[in-house]
């Protein structure tokens, strides 16, 4: 099992589960962009048990692989949805982890990223209103999801009329009460935001010789923490 452990809540407790549940050949790692976090998470490593290895991250390798031919041919195989899915911190993290000669050639990968958040997305006026509506509901998660889209009225249509014929509408009524609001934002937020960060990562992750799992994603998982 290889973790990317950050000082973060969620690879925290899946680092703890591990632990507890007597998991072996479980190997952390940190992105040394930040010196405090990374001192942190190999803390947690070593009080935990588990080896722990530092990867090299600069903003410059970054932005050279962003630009770069193999980024694109990338995002043609594994991506889409409009989007650099998969992330291109994965594919640089996945070619430090196969160089690095402290961590496994294949395995599990296990991110600590969650939908348990998605609450905090929805705007507060929804959850005190008896009555929404699925018109405002859209609306809501056009303006959520895309802050950093010049939003133009065509392209707003457009948006509309995709997420107005997603699943996570099928068989909802046209007014609904503020927990259903939150319940349809979780669903989003799921299926929807994420599908394509998981879906396509986990082709990537393949393709590197490892599988990729979002414990904190798994129905099973959390319904046992809860």
């Amino acid at each position: 099992v290889l973790l990317p452990l950050t000082s973060g809540v969620d690879s925290r407790l899946v680092a703890y589960w591990l632990n507890r549940h007597g998991f072996e050949n479980v190997y952390t790692y940190t992105y040394n962009i930040d010196v405090d976090e990374s001192k942190t998470a190999r803390d947690i490593a070593e009080t935990l048990g588990f080896p722990w290895v530092g990867l090299d991250f600069t903003a410059e390798a970054f932005a050279e692989y962003v630009n770069s031919e193999e980024c694109t041919e990338t995002e043609q195989r594994f991506g889409g949805y409009g989007s650099k899915d998969p992330w291109p911190r994965a594919v640089l993290s996945l070619e430090r982890i196969k160089a690095h000669d402290d961590l496994p050639d294949s395995g599990y990968v296990l991110f600590g990223y969650q939908n348990m958040i998605a609450l905090n997305r929805l705007p507060r006026y929804l959850l005190s209103s008896n009555t929404v509506t699925k018109d405002n509901h859209i609306e809501c998660l056009i303006n959520w999801r895309y802050t950093n889209v010049d939003l133009n009225s065509e392209l707003r249509s457009v948006l509309r009329d995709v997420l107005e014929t997603s699943t996570i509408y099928e068989g909802v009524d046209d007014r609904f009460g503020a927990e259903r609001a939150a319940e349809l934002l979780d669903r989003y937020y799921l299926y929807e935001h994420h599908s394509s960060k998981g879906d396509g990562n986990a082709y990537l992750f393949n393709e590197y010789g490892y599988d990729l799992y979002y414990p904190l994603y798994d129905p099973n998982v959390v319904s046992f923490v809860s």
